[in-house]
C-alpha cells in the first residue's frame, strides 16, 4: 500500500526528492531579536557565520518526501497536544571545540520529554536506514557553527567571559521545511496542551 502510494505520487511528479524538515521550539520575538543581534555582531567581529544558524531550539531533524506531509501533520498535532506547556531558562554560553558556540538551555528535562514523545512517530520521519531522523540529545541555541579553528579560538575567548540570560514559555512546536534555495519556511504550528494565549512569552522575557 505504501509502495503504491509512493509510486503514484512520483508518477504525478511530486516528491521526487526528499525534503529536509525540522521540528523546533521557536523563540518569542523580543528574545529572537536579542539573539539575532548577537549573531550579527559575531559576523561583524569574527567573520561570516557558516552553515545553518537559525535561532531556535531544534528537537529533531529528518528528511522525508513532501507527499508524506498529510500523514505526518495530524500525528505531530496529537503528540504536541499531549505535551504540557513549560518554561525554559537560558543561561550563559557554551561551546563544542573547535567549531560551535551556543547559548545554554537550562531545564532540559521538559525538552527531552517532548523529544521522547516524538520518537513514537519516528517511522514517519525515516525514509530508509541510511536516512534516519536525528533526535537532539543536547538542546541549545546556536550562535555560530562550522567555525574555522582560528575563528573559534578568538570568538570563544570573548564569549566564555560573557553573561546571557533569558526566559520564555514553550507552548508550541513548529515544523520547518527547507526550500530549494536553502531557506527554512514554516509548514505548520502545533499547540501544546492548555497552550496559553498569544503574547505571554513576550512578557516573560
Amino acid at each position: 500500500m505504501k509502495k503504491d502510494l509512493a509510486q503514484a505520487t512520483l508518477r504525478a511528479g511530486l516528491g521526487t526528492e526528499p525534503v529536509e524538515y525540522m521540528l523546533v521550539l521557536e523563540l518569542p520575538v523580543v528574545l529572537l531579536e536579542t539573539i539575532n543581534s548577537i549573531k550579527k555582531r559575531f559576523s561583524e567581529k569574527y567573520g561570516a557565520i557558516q552553515g545553518h544558524t537559525r535561532a531556535q531550539i531544534t528537537l529533531v531533524k529528518f528528511a522525508q518526501y513532501e507527499f508524506m506531509e498529510p500523514r505526518m501533520l495530524p500525528r505531530i498535532s496529537i503528540i504536541a497536544g499531549s505535551l504540557p506547556v513549560f518554561t525554559l531558562e537560558l543561561q550563559g554560553f557554551g561551546s563544542l571545540p573547535t567549531h560551535t558556540i551556543y547559548i545554554q538551555v537550562l531545564g532540559k528535562i521538559s525538552i527531552l520529554h517532548a523529544i521522547q514523545a516524538l520518537r513514537k512517530m519516528q517511522s514517519l520521519f525515516r525514509i530508509n536506514e541510511e536516512m534516519s531522523p536525528w533526535f537532539i540529545t543536547e538542546p541549545s541555541i546556536i550562535i555560530a557553527r562550522k567555525l574555522l579553528p582560528g575563528q573559534y579560538e578568538k570568538a570563544w575567548q570573548f564569549f566564555s567571559h560573557q553573561n546571557f540570560s533569558g526566559r520564555f514559555i514553550a507552548d508550541k512546536l513548529c515544523l520547518l521545511k527547507q526550500s530549494a534555495q536553502g531557506t527554512w519556511k514554516p509548514v505548520a504550528t502545533f499547540l501544546f496542551e492548555q497552550a496559553t494565549s498569544a503574547g505571554i512569552q513576550e512578557k516573560l522575557f
